[in-house]
């Protein structure tokens, strides 16, 4: 959700916080598919917001279609980010999950799975546990279905994500905050 809004402000127009008006919405596996507000998106603003020292997004992820010479490598490419943070992966965990120790956990990918098409490697990432690589999933086009449901263990409130890995070398993802009241996976040092 949080990378959908960032995505979104991006492509908003200079003026669209003052001149344009929010229509109603709707969160829907979530995110929100919709326009925020009726301007036209506008790809130089945003282009020029991305590469900005204000938001930072270079320092972490690489951008090469802005024409910056250096930037991060730690987190995924921003290239195509609009196309890979669709519904198409879905992450379904509790928001709020009183227990730390097992939380539900359901990942689901549309994909085809055919040998043109599919996912090659599911991930499974935490923000703030000991080892944030919780699961590291092969698949193939043999699989049939792109899906995991699992529990997990989450060391206190944190963002989680999923990350598909696709036959054509993209990534998509998904990201859902959880909160946790009764902390798991404290680390023993």
């Amino acid at each position: 959700m949080r990378a959908a809004v960032i995505v979104t402000m991006l492509l908003m127009p200079a003026g669209c916080a003052s001149t344009s008006v929010l229509v109603p919405y709707q969160v829907q596996d979530d995110g929100i598919s919709a326009p925020l507000s009726n301007a036209t998106p506008d790809p130089a603003r945003g282009r020029a917001l991305l590469v900005s020292r204000e938001s930072n997004c270079t320092l972490c992820h690489a951008a090469p279609e802005t024409g910056e010479r250096f930037f991060g490598t730690v987190g995924p490419p921003l290239s195509g980010v609009g196309k890979r943070l669709t519904a198409a992966l879905k992450l379904e965990i509790p928001h709020l999950a009183e227990n730390g120790h097992l939380v539900p956990l359901t990942v689901s990918v549309e994909s085809p799975m055919t040998p043109a098409d599919y996912v090659r490697t599911l991930y499974l990432l935490s923000e703030k546990n000991p080892r944030p690589l919780i699961a590291k999933i092969g698949m193939a086009p043999g699989t049939g279905r792109a899906a995991l449901t699992t529990r997990i263990r989450l060391a206190g409130a944190q963002y989680v994500v999923a990350l598909a890995h696709m036959s054509d070398g993209s990534f998509w993802a998904g990201t859902t905050e959880v909160i946790v009241t009764e902390t798991a996976c404290m680390d023993a040092s």
